[in-house]
């Protein structure tokens, strides 16, 4: 028997893209002004944004939700939100996790999965990456994750059962907030020359961090699926 070829995303005017773009992007600016918790050893609170990002890549698909993160970043930047610490890759961080929702959500296991492994080989070249390697405990979840359920997550997004739109949403969501803080992580050891030792003392927070976000996404993540509101907003 055939498969059936996936379904394209529905044609609509590229005004009302730009426009579904633009929504999100203002969501995730006000987002990034509502602290969540500090940042182990900084100055620096993460925000809604990390609960508000990956659902733009679920909502909108991998290149119009990542689009839209980059566009709130460059905002938040003339804002005066201090959106460069890192240096310029930086402004990519959101951005990176609506991407790899948008890919697992999409069916695009496999690049997902690509781009969280090649986060996590990248991690092991660097000394104190090496030195860190156990928080890589959470990045490895997430690519067993990606492997184990693969195209199912798609699938999932359509099912019946708010449980399992739940697990697809947490999943894929998860495995987005994963790969922006890996890409994070990264960019403090090479830009900011942050030792292992911070980030092996922020184990127990990133613990909290991500279970909070995953639970998060949960809730708002099923709800907005539930509503069919996916079958409208996607853009691909």
């Amino acid at each position: 028997m055939k498969l059936k070829p996936k379904p394209n995303p529905p044609h609509r005017p590229t005004t009302v893209t730009l426009s579904l773009i633009a929504v999100f992007a203002a969501l995730n600016v006000v987002a990034d002004f509502v602290p969540v918790s500090p940042v182990l050893g900084f100055t620096s609170f993460l925000t809604l944004g990390w609960i508000l990002s990956p659902l733009a890549g679920l909502m909108l698909g991998p290149f119009s939700g990542g689009a839209s993160c980059l566009i709130a970043t460059l905002v938040e930047f003339f804002l005066g939100l201090n959106v460069v610490s890192l240096g310029p890759v930086g402004f990519f961080r959101s951005a990176l996790a609506a991407v790899e929702t948008g890919l697992l959500s999409s069916g695009r296991w496999k690049l997902a999965s690509a781009v969280l492994g090649v986060l996590i080989l990248g991690w092991l070249t660097l000394p104190a990456g090496r030195a860190a390697a156990a928080i890589l405990a959470f990045h490895v979840l997430g690519l067993v994750l990606i492997l184990v359920s693969g195209r199912r997550i798609e699938r999932s997004l359509e099912s019946r059962s708010r449980w399992e739109v739940g697990a697809a949403v947490t999943v894929s969501s998860y495995c987005g907030n994963i790969c922006r803080h890996l890409f994070g992580n990264t960019l403090f050891v090479v830009f900011g020359g942050i030792p292992a030792q911070v980030f092996l003392a922020a184990i127990p927070f990133t613990l909290v961090e991500q279970s909070l976000f995953s639970f998060a996404s949960f809730f708002l993540g099923t709800a907005l699926i539930r509503l069919r509101l996916r079958q409208t907003t996607y853009v691909g």
